[in-house]
């Protein structure tokens, strides 16, 4: 939705990033670890930039009386967690911010308010009101939400949508071989069905039956794969027309790829977690350049920032 820009010099790129963090052994931190492995040979790849990369675990950090050392003294990424701010006193904090820093904010109460440094929030719900903010800002009110058993945040996203006055007229998970039995519930053929055979009953005569397109709903909202947005997508529309708003949040925790042409995802308005390309990505020699999302915010762009 927003394509922030930097610009920096290719030929000063930093030879060496420390990166600070809690442990090595959390969930957040091993995606962590994973999305930054698939950054650096993205830009491997793309610009031969190799830089060497140390990974400073909050023991070792402390256990130097939070001194900054020389090798402390060059571009530092803190990923930032509800256990990390537990274990730095201010004067560590202090320290830390005295550096040339990138703030990765992944606590699940963010507290980071330090206008010198470049923040990046990973805050699930923080991205769920921007982007519903801006769907209310385009006109959207009467809305459908859903998402997929991986997801399974269709209730925060109703809580938000409602508490930004909008309508949830329907809230649904996609599971994978019930297509069929969802796009059923959401045109409410069955009711209309039941419907129709209480009045040939009524009538004591045969009635044929055909639904009708629903004109109450303006805004579909997913939170789904890729995949099954690709697939959900093109149903929808076919149903309620093509003039329907669809938003979707991409499940982060994917292996999918954006392709050159999304001609499925035509039109939607998404949020994506970008420096990460793809959380769960291993090295691949000819690693696709397609994972590149409308919010392409590399991760090493963002260190080149100061």
């Amino acid at each position: 939705m927003r394509n922030q820009r930097f610009f920096f010099d290719p030929t000063k790129l930093p030879e060496s990033i420390n990166v600070l963090l809690f442990d090595t052994e959390g969930l957040k931190e091993r995606e962590f670890i994973s999305g930054l492995s698939v950054n650096y040979f993205y830009f491997k790849q793309q610009i031969n930039y190799t830089p060497q990369i140390n990974f400073i675990a909050i023991e070792e950090f402390n256990k130097n009386n939070c001194s900054l050392k020389q090798r402390y003294k060059t571009t530092l990424i803190v990923f930032l967690t509800d256990e990390l701010w537990g274990s730095l006193d201010k004067v560590c904090l202090n320290n830390i911010f005295k550096l040339e820093t990138v703030l990765i904010d992944a606590a699940d109460f963010p507290r980071t308010n330090q206008k010198s440094h470049v923040v990046l929030n990973l805050n699930k719900k923080r991205e769920y009101r921007s982007l519903l903010e801006h769907a209310k800002n385009n006109g959207s009110s009467n809305a459908l939400i859903i998402d997929e058993e991986r997801t399974s945040d269709k209730t925060i996203l109703s809580q938000i949508w409602r508490e930004l006055d909008g309508n949830v007229l329907g809230s649904y998970t996609s599971y994978r071989k019930s297509s069929q039995s969802l796009l059923s519930n959401i045109l409410l053929i069955e009711s209309s069905e039941e419907r129709s055979r209480k009045l040939s009953r009524a009538l004591s005569t045969s009635l044929e039956s055909f639904p009708r397109r629903r004109k109450d709903i303006d805004s579909i909202i997913l939170s789904v794969s890729l995949e099954r947005a690709r697939s959900l997508k093109p149903e929808l529309e076919y149903n309620f027309g093509e003039s329907l708003a669809v938003y979707l949040f991409p499940d982060w925790d994917n292996e999918t790829f954006y392709l050159q042409k999304e001609l499925d995802l035509e039109g939607i308005a998404l949020i994506d977690l970008p420096w990460m390309l793809n959380s769960k990505a291993t090295f691949i020699p000819e690693l696709p350049t397609k994972r590149r999302g409308i919010l392409l915010l590399d991760l090493m762009l963002m260190i080149l920032h100061f």
